[in-house]
């Protein structure tokens, strides 16, 4: 089984706006994945998604999710095999230590040193 978390509960994840995005839908048809984080700062935002998800078709998948308000929160409880950023460029358009770019750099380094 893959564990995954979305970095962004926005449409590019979970579908809407204009764009063609939408990550979780294409994901919920692979077999053996289980999605174990969603991270996003607007947690409630975050947590409308999860609970739709949750009462979803493929509500199964996301038993074990979680809301974080950060990549490092959530890297305290639990360590994905992957993760799908879905965020904006600007919030991950440098390498700095701090923002989403670094800390999904890190987050790689950490899950290869296991």
């Amino acid at each position: 089984m893959i564990s995954v978390a979305f970095i962004g509960a926005g449409a590019v994840n979970f579908g809407g706006g204009d764009g063609p995005w939408d990550h979780a839908t294409r994901l919920e048809r692979i077999d053996g994945v289980k999605v174990i984080a969603i991270v996003d700062p607007l947690t409630q935002k975050a947590e409308g998604v999860l609970e739709k998800r949750w009462n979803s078709a493929h509500g199964s998948m996301y038993k074990e999710c979680k809301v974080y308000p950060s990549i490092a929160v959530m890297l305290e409880s639990v360590k994905p095999d992957a993760a799908f950023i879905g965020t904006p460029p600007f919030f991950r358009g440098s390498m700095e230590h701090g923002n989403v770019a670094g800390l999904v750099i890190d987050l790689y380094t950490d899950m290869n040193t296991l």
